[in-house]
């Protein structure tokens, strides 16, 4: 309940820039939404998801307005090739630089302070920890969850076969998402 009582609290709508071009080190450009706190004008620190499953979830908006109500800035990012993103999707081969390039852009905005962590699951937290090892300088957190450890060697192979879950995974992925 909200502050009178018997009210209900009223709705919150964060401050939404739609498809922000990201450039990468190669010419490619990502398309990433940014979700802002709707009061003050920042820096917040930020929140980075990148995922190949479409950045305009329901699931991802409802996650940003989370973090925007509570002073953060929150941007979810389509991998390379997914979504709005230009590129070709490789799954992997890109994440590192790909995220490398995004934390230090999301960093260099006017609305950032500087401060950059990264969150998700599976695919979005393995492109987390592609991204940290290639040290991105404004990187200061990552919480990546259910993302394989050894990649080529527990996924997509095991015991050096293509596991079923790795052809079902791949059939999902092809192709773009559609938005």
């Amino acid at each position: 309940m909200g502050e009178a009582e018997g009210q209900p609290e009223p709705a919150y709508y964060p401050r939404h820039l739609f498809d922000q071009r990201v450039p990468m080190r190669d010419g490619v450009e990502l398309s990433a939404d940014v979700f802002l706190p709707a009061v003050g004008d920042g820096p917040w620190p930020a929140i980075l998801q990148r995922t190949p499953y479409d950045n305009t979830d329901e699931l991802w908006v409802g996650i940003a307005t989370y973090f925007a109500k509570h002073d953060y800035a929150f941007v979810t990012q389509d991998v390379r090739g997914r979504g709005d993103s230009d590129g070709s999707f490789n799954p992997f081969f890109n994440e590192g630089a790909d995220g490398y390039d995004t934390v230090e852009w999301v960093a260099a905005q006017p609305w950032c302070d500087g401060k950059v962590g990264m969150i998700g699951g599976s695919y979005g937290g393995a492109v987390q920890w592609l991204a940290a090892k290639e040290r991105p300088p404004h990187l200061a957190a990552i919480a990546a969850s259910a993302a394989a450890g050894r990649m080529m060697e527990e996924l997509p192979y095991r015991f050096g076969t293509l596991t079923p879950f790795a052809f079902w995974w791949l059939n999902i992925a092809a192709g773009r998402t559609v938005q």
